[in-house]
């Protein structure tokens, strides 16, 4: 720890890297030493009442304590009695807004059954039971005077019951009974009330939601799980490092809660792969990673072992597929417009399995969809077949398999110089580059356009004087181009810079109007969008922009391509 702390102050003196950025380094290695000494416990059975774990960590341990996959949960631990209350509600054109002022007091349980019982009060007037869980062990002042406002009836007596001699009730002959104890029934037994009153009612592990006994599970040291993604069979879970201790226990809560989940991971790494696939960890279930995902309607298959998948993109998946048919306006008083999705063409050049190639196809646009890892193009070509149909044929979407730049260099521009100034020219060119990490960086393919074939070249100077057309004469590519940002670190300027810099070019390349007829590229139309959060220091981005590219010269460069990766293509139309 001494050695990195002298490190990291080496570089600050240096200028190598930022002091905030060796602060919050700092912060979390001195934390993480931290949590291992306080995780330090004997050896016990493993059970988590005792908020033990098996094994120990001594203090001058640089691992996190290990937690045994045979260690089992203490479901007995989750018994409890908790005192409840049974009303009386008026039925009336009231109830349901009665029922939305002491939503509150609802159970915070899972499997108690509803009361179904009517009855008939002093005055007369028809009342339905429902069962009130109290903020203490008894009824507090401050609910007494809100239920009464509300014309519920509350009675502090125990529950008046049925008592029932036969274990079938169905046929049981049954009396009331008004007990002066009070009654500790489990929740089956509900259905015997008859009228308002207490009651003690028995709980197990069974009736505690997942939340409740997730939070209950872990010690009161680790930071609380924020949530989990589910595809498909399959929960997927990034614990922080205080948690990764007890992550079998939780994925045993997961796979009890849960009944349709049958597979609990933990992203073990960070994605440092090319092919966006990361180390995973099973925390509990059965190693199968081979899932399908249902998405707006769509169905994707894919192993999140080898591919990249974020089902809390969904919204943004839907977001971007609506916004097809609707091209970019340069000024706020133009009126939006929507064109035939047959008269738009869009580029994916990281579709992964298809969550933004394929409902593009569906909704009747033709699609270039391409993806580097070759597991994500071969489920990205089932995901084309399986959510074909007689309406939607989808007979206009072609998949490759190439690097980014190499996609652009060989798909994209040429079909769009070939297609941009033809009679039958398509109305709108979508260019999607959804890696946010350095889908920034390749936008430097766009400046060179040496690859486009010569007779596209040819072609496209004979239809119009080059020289004398500026690149703001002709249809634009709309892109979308994801980003990552650090928080209160990074600005809007930044992701600017960057894409200037990827163009080759500066700033300027957002003011078209100074200097329209340069040999740039130039942007228009541009907008930093908000998606979501990442991290506790990160945020994702979506810069939408139009690029206008410049007109191309029939005398090329004689530059040789630096991709030599031979092309994958399938036409899947």
């Amino acid at each position: 720890m001494l050695l990195t702390c002298l490190h990291i102050i080496r570089f600050i003196l240096r200028g190598q890297v930022s002091k905030s950025v060796c602060f919050r380094f700092l912060t979390v290695r001195l934390w993480s030493c931290f949590n291992l000494r306080t995780l330090a416990v004997p050896a016990t059975n493993g059970t988590v009442g005792d908020r033990s774990v098996e094994g120990s960590c001594s203090p001058t341990t640089t691992r996190l304590p290990t937690l045994s996959t045979d260690v089992t949960l203490d479901r007995n631990k989750f018994n409890r009695i908790v005192p409840m209350l049974v009303v009386g509600l008026a039925c009336d054109r009231q109830l349901n807004k009665t029922c939305e002022a002491i939503r509150a007091y609802f159970p915070q349980f899972v499997r108690i059954p509803k009361l179904s019982r009517t009855y008939q009060d002093s005055t007369g007037v028809l009342r339905k039971l429902m069962l009130l869980q109290p903020t203490s062990n008894e009824v507090d002042s401050s609910s007494l005077p809100l239920f009464k406002s509300l014309n519920i009836d509350v009675q502090l007596d125990p529950c008046p019951m049925i008592e029932v001699s036969d274990p079938d009730r169905k046929n049981a002959s049954s009396e009331r009974s008004e007990s002066t104890s009070l009654r500790v029934i489990p929740p089956d037994a509900l259905e015997s009330v008859i009228g308002p009153g207490r009651i003690n009612l028995i709980l197990s592990y069974s009736n505690i939601s997942f939340e409740v006994a997730l939070k209950e599970l872990l010690p009161h040291h680790v930071s609380p799980i924020s949530g989990f993604t589910v595809m498909g069979h399959v929960a997927h879970f990034n614990l922080k490092p205080d948690a990764l201790p007890y992550r079998h226990l939780i994925g045993q809560l997961v796979l009890d809660k849960l009944p349709h989940i049958r597979t609990v991971i933990h992203k073990a790494a960070v994605i440092e792969s090319d092919y966006r696939n990361f180390q995973l960890d099973l925390m509990a279930g059965e190693p199968n990673y081979v899932t399908t995902v249902k998405e707006n309607n769509l169905t994707f298959h894919l192993d999140i072992s080898k591919v990249y998948w974020n089902s809390r993109l969904s919204t943004e998946h839907a977001r971007i597929v609506d916004k097809l048919r609707s091209p970019f306006t340069i000024n706020q008083s133009d009126k939006p417009t929507t064109i035939d999705a047959n008269e738009v063409v869009v580029y994916d050049v990281f579709a992964g399995v298809g969550p933004f190639a394929v409902p593009a196809a569906r909704l009747g646009c033709r699609v270039f969809a391409n993806d580097l890892n070759p597991d994500s193009y071969q489920w990205l070509l089932r995901n084309v077949q399986e959510n074909r149909s007689r309406k939607k044929p989808m007979q206009s979407i072609s998949c490759t398999n190439l690097d980014g730049r190499a996609f652009i260099h060989q798909v994209l521009l040429p079909n769009y110089w070939k297609t941009v100034r033809s009679v039958n020219s398509p109305r709108r060119y979508v260019t999607l580059m959804n890696l946010p990490a350095l889908a920034p960086d390749f936008l430097d393919a766009f400046v060179n356009q040496s690859s486009v074939p010569t007779d596209v070249v040819t072609s496209t100077s004979d239809s119009c004087d080059s020289s004398q057309t500026s690149p703001l004469d002709r249809l634009p590519l709309d892109v979308f181009c994801y980003c990552f940002l650090r928080r209160n670190e990074e600005s809007e300027e930044t992701i600017k810079l960057r894409i200037a810099k990827a163009l080759g070019t500066t700033l300027s390349v957002f003011r078209p109007s100074e200097s329209a007829t340069t040999s740039y590229p130039k942007i228009q139309a541009w907008n930093l969008r908000f998606v979501r959060n990442v991290a506790p220091y990160k945020d994702m981005f979506c810069a939408e922009f139009q690029l206008f590219l410049p007109p191309l010269s029939s005398e090329q460069d004689d530059i040789i391509d630096p991709v030599t990766k031979k092309p994958r293509t399938d036409n899947v139309g």
